[in-house]
This record gives C-alpha cells, structure tokens and sequence, in this order.
C-alpha cells in the first residue's frame, strides 16, 4: 500500500523519463528487499522457490495497485473495498469501521505526500505517519501478508530508509544527466 502511495504520488512529477526512472529504482529496490525478506521467512535460498514467490507478490503489486487506482479516483467506498480485498484478504470478520479508518490512513497519507515538493519526493524524504488505530499483534500476519516483513508500518511514524534516499539521490543527477543527452539526441536527429 505504500509503494502504492510512492507510485500515485510520483505520477505528478512534471518530467515522465525521470518519475518512471525513478519508480524503476524505488520498486528494484523494494524487490530487493522482498527477496530478501522471503530467503528468511521461506528460510531458502533457492532461486526458483524465491523467483516464484516473487512473481506471485508481483501479481498481487499489480492487482493491488489497480484496485487503489480505482479506490483513488471513485470514492471512499471503492477504496474500502480494496483495502478489504487486500490488505484483509477479504476477511468477513474485520469491522467496516476499521476498514474505513484505513481508508482515512490512506487519504491522510495521499494528502501529506501532494504537499511535498517534487524535490522531496524524488529524494525519497517522505514519511509516514502513525495509523489512526493501533493494530492487534493478532491481526499484523494477516494484514501484511506471509512476509511479515513491515509488522511496525502502522504503530510507529516510519520514513524512507537512509540507504533508499542516498540511492534516489544518486540516481537522480544520473537520469536526469540521461534525459539531458536523450533530448540532445533527438534535437539534434530532428535537425538532420
């Protein structure tokens, strides 16, 4: 979900080569981390147990990220329903009231992240804020899935990790360097 936010919030960065670059290294990155995640849980190292698995939580990034475009853009009501779907797992048992405090976690976030500058995000300083409830030790394997790997998200105010900013900070001199040449390039194709 909160790649998710990253990715919707980058989609207003003016310059198109640099925010797809840039969502490039943010989700190479997050991938990273997730197979790094699945050699401990699934406790193998075994390519075609983690390469499985990672085109599996692929699939759901997609799907997931589809549901919240939608949520995003109709109402509170669509976004409820994707939260359910996939944060819960459609679970009949979780309270509508929580799925809609999550709704407003969400849009609190959305907010917070349109009021950044460009500049903020693309250096990765964005955070998050504590959740409006507190999640039940009992229900985190269930609302984060298998992994488990980001138990804490929603009890504590997390930011970006250093290694991530330093990365995008890098990153963005380097691409926006390559978009400068690619526009080189194509002037001085059209001129010929």
């Amino acid at each position: 979900m909160h790649l998710w936010l990253i990715d919707s919030r980058m989609r207003f960065l003016p310059d198109a080569r640099l925010k797809k670059r840039m969502m490039t290294h943010i989700l190479d990155y997050f991938w990273e981390d997730l197979e790094l995640g699945l050699v401990d849980t699934l406790a193998t190292s075994n390519p075609m147990v983690i390469t499985k698995y990672s085109k599996m939580y692929l699939n759901i990034w997609y799907g997931s990220a589809l549901a919240y475009d939608v949520g995003a853009i109709r109402s509170d009501t669509s976004m409820a329903e994707a939260v359910w779907r996939n944060l819960y797992e459609s679970d009949a048992s979780v309270p509508l009231s929580e799925i809609y405090k999550m709704v407003e976690y969400i849009r609190i976030q959305q907010h917070r992240l349109m009021e950044m500058s460009d500049e903020q995000i693309l250096n990765a300083e964005w955070s998050w804020t504590k959740a409006p409830f507190e999640v039940p030790e009992s229900e985190k394997a269930k609302l984060l899935g298998p992994a488990g790997r980001q138990a804490t998200l929603f009890n504590t105010q997390i930011t970006a990790s250093p290694k991530l900013s330093e990365l995008l900070r890098k990153q963005q001199e380097t691409i926006k360097q390559e978009i400068q040449e690619t526009k080189k390039q194509e002037q001085q194709n059209k001129q010929q």
